[in-house]
């Protein structure tokens, strides 16, 4: 009898021991709380229900995402420029201008002042010496895509294209150049038979939130003669590109839904800002003595 309550003592103190020591190696079974079960998680899959806080744009669980702070696009350096300034020029309520004519906006408008083209700057054996960084953004008129959803287009040839339906309406592509480059003009390359009109071209610039324009360069066929190009200067008030507070388009108008009137290419000249686009390779080879 007596063996057996030393047993049983025994195996207590065994049991109480143990547990002291998992208690203090943090072991313990009972300290440990159960997985909370996520309300948004479906059962079979695991996702997230589309449309919960935790849902990613792919239906499943969103990654995880810092605290929101200051936006990142409105952090020093960009926090201490300057809005745009409201341009005194750019059309309110104006009465729409008649489509295709001189006076005619990118906006269909009355146009803003434009200055006068001058040399055909672009021309490489015109260049200046000192303009050796020029560089040129050439697109064909293939790649313009109507802003209007009534318009249709045709393609031609060699990058051509001309209007099936809806003449009147905006073609654009974007400028894609970089932040800080000087816009020099453009050149408008065209085939225009037609009797009473004219393809017209413009690099526009517009503000971020949609409430004014720019047209920064204009250029437009003439006469009847076929197919030919036109060199616009770039209005240098305005022909640094501040990719930050605007969006920067070539813009076409054909004005006519005819064969006859087609825009073949647009070639902008340009000269990247210092430092740009010119890169040494990470590794040099030594040349041998």
């Amino acid at each position: 009898m007596e063996r057996s309550i030393w047993r049983i003592l025994i195996a207590v103190c065994v049991v109480v021991l143990l547990s002291v020591v998992l208690l203090k190696g943090g072991y313990a079974v009972v300290a440990e709380q159960p997985l909370s079960i996520n309300p948004q998680t479906t059962a079979a899959t695991g996702l997230d229900v589309p449309g919960s806080p935790n849902t990613s744009s792919q239906g499943t669980e969103a990654q995880w995402m810092p605290a929101s702070g200051v936006p990142k696009d409105l952090q020093p350096p960009f926090a201490a420029e300057q809005p745009p300034a409201t341009n005194p020029q750019a059309p309110v309520a104006a009465e729409p201008a008649v489509p295709g004519s001189p006076n005619t906006s990118s906006q269909g408008t009355e146009a803003q002042v434009m200055p006068a083209s001058g040399e055909a700057a672009d021309d490489p054996a015109l260049l200046a010496p000192t303009a050796d960084n020029d560089r040129f953004y050439h697109i064909p008129g293939s790649v313009l895509m109507p802003v209007d959803s009534g318009t249709t287009l045709a393609y031609d040839y060699m990058g051509c294209v001309h209007a099936n339906t809806g003449g009147s309406a905006l073609l654009n592509a974007p400028l894609d150049i970089p932040e800080g480059s000087t816009l020099i003009g453009f050149r408008l390359y065209y085939y225009d038979t037609h009797a009473s009109s004219n393809v017209q071209a413009w690099i526009t610039r517009y503000n971020e939130d949609g409430t004014g324009y720019d047209d920064i360069a204009y250029a437009t066929s003439s006469g009847t003669g076929g197919r030919g190009s036109v060199w616009a200067d770039a209005n240098s008030s305005m022909n640094v590109l501040d990719t930050y507070n605007w969006s920067y388009v070539l813009n076409v108008r054909l004005n006519a839904a005819s064969s006859t009137l087609q825009v073949c290419g647009l070639r902008v000249m340009y000269t990247p800002p210092p430092g740009c686009c010119t890169y040494l390779p990470t590794v040099m080879r030594i040349a041998s003595p």
